[in-house]
């Protein structure tokens, strides 16, 4: 009986262990299992992640080209603008200007500017180096103040390297009406002069 006791210790000691390596088989395949999800989920991640990656990359490469392009058509168009410019100075300058002027002329004087080649901006600036001898409008009109000389700077505002400086002077009348029927000759040996 002992024999027996001791064999059926035996199974029952066996029988226990199985039970527990089946609980730890059982437990180590279910970490397992989870394990395999796990990974599973990682590997979606992972090409997921490597999805969005290539997305990115060429998302950056199609924004880099857009980009170079975009550089492109503004280096051309400041080209194009640096050309336009260019063609719009004038190259030269020529003035027509009376020399001299009565002090009291009633008529308007002006200094005719003509910029070449034709087409280009004409925006002129005049100045009168002496304005207590005479004042220029912005539109060229000489206006006289005294008698004198008078250097004028015109210049064309879109190239200011071909200016030009004239003179022109104010003189005193040579003759004025005395009385209705007389005029005077001014100056030396004035003389009066009738008239019926």
């Amino acid at each position: 009986m002992a024999y027996i006791k001791e064999k059926i210790d035996a199974v029952i000691k066996a029988t226990s262990e199985a039970k527990a390596a089946t609980a730890k088989a059982t437990t180590a395949a279910g970490n397992a299992d989870e394990s395999r999800l796990l990974v599973e989920q990682v590997k979606k991640e992972t090409i997921a992640a490597k999805d969005a990656t290539i997305k990115a990359t060429s998302e950056a490469k199609d924004a880099t080209a857009k980009a170079t392009t975009a550089a492109g058509n503004v280096n051309t168009a400041i080209t194009d603008l640096k050309a336009l410019i260019t063609r719009m100075k004038p190259k030269s300058m020529s003035l027509q200007y009376p020399q001299e002027l009565t002090e009291g002329n009633v008529r308007l004087q002006k200094i005719e500017v003509e910029l070449n080649p034709a087409g280009v901006d004409k925006n002129i600036l005049y100045i009168a180096h002496n304005e207590e001898v005479m004042h220029v409008m912005p539109d060229g009109t000489i206006v006289p103040k005294g008698k004198g000389k008078c250097t004028i700077y015109v210049i064309p505002t879109a190239n200011t390297s071909i200016y030009q400086a004239i003179n022109i002077e104010i003189k005193t009348r040579g003759i004025r009406m005395h009385t209705l029927n007389q005029i005077r000759f001014l100056g030396k040996n004035s003389k009066n002069m009738r008239f019926n």
